[in-house]
């Protein structure tokens, strides 16, 4: 949102209209604690039924080291009444972890959540400190492609291939109560979940990794084989991270296109160097996939741009427009008029 104070009254608690120093456009939205410090404010929205939902929106502080203990919550609404309101006993997500990340710069905060029934919910900004108001600017709300990526209160969904498990962690995770364990036995062996999608259509996948990577690699195929692949990578390239090292959570993410697909599997493989008993593969969390909101994507080398197209999701016979990046010559053209053009740099 832009913030007009149209949309401010979408908010409840101590909120306001900023001005100053917004993310993008002309305001943002002040939340502020301006009676001894505690709650802030909170947006409501509608959801559906039985669906994993992805939060995104941009915050700040007006200085560094305030709010350290703000909390993001995400709660069922059942009813509101003179004085309260009234939520489910369970929130559908939480985290603590907001507050000591926040400074006087932007940052970009995602979390996932799992709704259980058709419902409004309440996202809540909490804790924070007297006279210290947070900013908060660009919020989304979209549906992710998973049916469990939160992992709140399992990890239904998820299966594995062959000797491979999948276990419901409570010991570690980004946000809410629980994470994913993979555990497999063997080298090339596959903890996944299946997926819907829209043909020819370019979709972004996120995920939380904890522990040694040791070449995991994440896919995205389009059938059991090994072979029907739309994209592969590992798991400590993608969250910029070493190999056989210990990490925190670190975030990866990539983007795909889904081609003439309706449905795909996302596979975490195991790495080659298991060769019996049993392997930790570390946890992953907050996963999700959702269709890209640009409709220009850019594809680099990793050092310059290439080449862009003002499309996300193509049918046949639609018209592309291409825009190279880089000089002609550090290209080859290969295909047919009939048929789809290939770039090699």
């Amino acid at each position: 949102p832009s913030w007009t104070e149209a949309q401010c009254t979408q908010w409840n608690g101590g909120v306001s209209q900023s001005a100053i120093n917004p993310h993008s456009g002309n305001y943002s939205c002040k939340i502020s604690a301006p009676w001894g410090g505690g709650k802030g404010g909170y947006a409501a929205f509608n959801v559906c039924a039985d669906t994993d939902y992805v939060f995104n929106f941009w915050a700040r502080c007006d200085k560094a080291g305030v709010n350290s203990n703000a909390s993001v919550t995400v709660n069922e609404l059942v009813g509101i009444g003179w004085a309260t309101t009234t939520y489910s006993e369970t929130p559908l997500m939480s985290s603590t972890v907001f507050g000591d990340k926040l400074s006087n710069e932007w940052k970009q905060f995602t979390y996932v959540f799992h709704s259980k029934n058709a419902a409004t919910v309440h996202l809540v900004i909490d804790g924070l400190d007297e006279a210290e108001p947070i900013y908060l600017d660009d919020i989304t709300l979209q549906k992710s492609c998973l049916k469990n990526g939160a992992f709140e209160t399992d990890a239904t969904g998820w299966s594995g291939l062959g000797d491979a498990e999948t276990k419901w962690d409570k010991g570690s995770h980004t946000s809410g109560v629980g994470s994913l364990q993979p555990i497999t036995h063997y080298q090339y062996q596959e903890v996944r979940t299946e997926f819907s999608v829209k043909p020819y259509t370019n979709y972004k996948v996120s995920f939380n990794y904890q522990g040694i990577p040791n070449w995991l690699t994440v896919k995205i195929k389009y059938n059991n084989n090994n072979e029907d692949l739309l994209y592969q990578d590992q798991v400590a390239k993608l969250c910029n991270i070493e190999q056989e090292s210990w990490h925190v959570w670190s975030n990866g993410s990539l983007i795909f296109n889904s081609l003439n697909n309706s449905g795909l599997l996302l596979t975490f493989m195991s790495p080659v160097q298991v060769t019996g008993g049993q392997y930790d593969c570390g946890r992953l969390d907050d996963i999700y996939i959702v269709e890209q909101l640009d409709n220009t994507i850019t594809v680099d080398d990793g050092s310059k741009p290439l080449f862009s197209v003002d499309k996300t999701s193509v049918a046949s016979g639609d018209t592309v427009t291409v825009r190279l990046k880089a000089p002609l010559s550090d290209f080859v053209f290969e295909g047919e008029d009939d048929k789809v053009l290939r770039f090699v740099p």
